[in-house]
């Protein structure tokens, strides 16, 4: 008799199993949109505050330059940076020697009217963001240099001209990708640039 019935309980065990997968699936697709859309509300959160920051630095631009007595006829004259280009090349990068990346190393341009690349002074900054990170928590790193130390971080030999900007992140990101937002403070006119990227990266691991 219990041979009988461990018999059966084989047979129909198989059968529960297959039974039970289906109603797993519906739960798995909810959390997989659920984080879709956790990761679409930060990206449009994100772009809110920088619009939010951009329009704030417009302002704060034409009161600068009301200060200098700067007109608009003055800032077509000047030679100055339009927007910002990261490079080629840029992305995650090994700063320590150690496998594996600890941050990123950015070539930027501040580019003119004309297309081309200017070696200017200004502020710079650099913030890294892990958009797998919840919410309030994305902020991974972040690195400055004053207009009066970018200087020394410009190349301009054999045809290449950028800034090259080494940041490494306070903590290592969870997923393989990172998003860079740069921004520029033209030490003459006040105005301020923004641009970013998102780079593949390759952080260290803690060994098992």
């Amino acid at each position: 008799m219990r041979r009988a019935f461990n018999a059966i309980a084989r047979l129909a065990m198989p059968t529960i199993i297959v039974g039970a997968l289906p109603a797993c699936a519906p739960q798995s697709d909810v959390d997989l949109n659920r984080r879709v859309q956790q990761l679409t509300e930060q990206v449009a959160d994100r772009d809110r505050r920088i619009e939010a920051l951009q329009a704030a630095s417009e302002e704060q631009q034409r009161q600068i330059n009301t200060i200098r007595g700067f007109t608009r006829d003055d800032l077509e004259r000047i030679i100055a940076p339009e927007r910002l280009e990261i490079a080629a090349l840029s992305g995650g990068r090994d700063l320590d020697g150690l496998p594996g990346d600890d941050g990123v190393r950015i070539y930027l341009k501040p580019i003119d009217r004309d297309g081309d690349a200017l070696k200017v002074a200004g502020d710079i900054r650099v913030d890294l963001f892990d958009l797998s990170e919840p919410s309030g928590q994305t902020l991974i790193g972040s690195c400055t240099w004053p207009a009066d130390q970018v200087r020394t971080l410009w190349h301009g030999r054999l045809l290449t001209y950028h800034y090259t900007l080494d940041c490494r992140w306070g903590r290592p990101p969870r997923g393989a990708e990172v998003t860079v937002r740069v921004t520029f403070r033209d030490y003459v006119t006040q105005r301020l640039l923004t641009t970013q990227a998102v780079f593949n990266v390759t952080p260290q691991r803690p060994a098992p």
